[in-house]
């Protein structure tokens, strides 16, 4: 999946002290790196060892989203396009009588965060069942 996105911010606290940190989340060629941005969202930032091998003390503290939520919208018309094609296919199963995901106007960090995981899942379970058909140009990861 193509993004606009580049990196997301992650809030954390690094020896008592609030600091932000941004984490590249596609390719040079602007593919969404799934499998990175999934464990960002789950607060897996890698080694915390810093630069002169000292063990730091950093824990993840959540996502910082900015309005129009870029990323959330994207994932969420990528779920949509695959819903449609299972439509199209005539597979009337639960994945096909998903609503599309509102986006509300004013919301905390953490929900637009459960609300990308949960389309990320959705896109996941979609992709799944269009491998079953070998539809064309889906990938699907073990």
């Amino acid at each position: 999946m193509k993004t606009d996105e580049r990196s997301v911010v992650v809030e954390v606290t690094e020896n008592g002290r609030s600091k932000r940190l941004v984490y590249p989340i596609a390719t040079d060629d602007g593919e969404l790196m799934t499998h990175r941005l999934k464990r960002l969202l789950a607060g897996k930032l890698g080694s915390s060892d810093g630069d002169d091998g000292i063990k730091r003390d950093i824990h993840y503290v959540g996502m910082v989203w900015r309005k129009p939520y870029v990323l959330l919208q994207e994932i969420l018309q990528d779920r949509l396009k695959f819903q449609r094609e299972l439509i199209e296919l005539g597979d009337g199963n639960k994945l096909t009588r998903v609503p599309p995901t509102t986006i509300p106007e004013k919301t905390s960090s953490t929900n637009v965060t459960k609300l990308i995981q949960k389309e990320l899942r959705l896109r996941k379970a979609m992709k799944r069942r269009l491998a079953e058909f070998n539809y064309p140009g889906v990938k699907v990861r073990p």
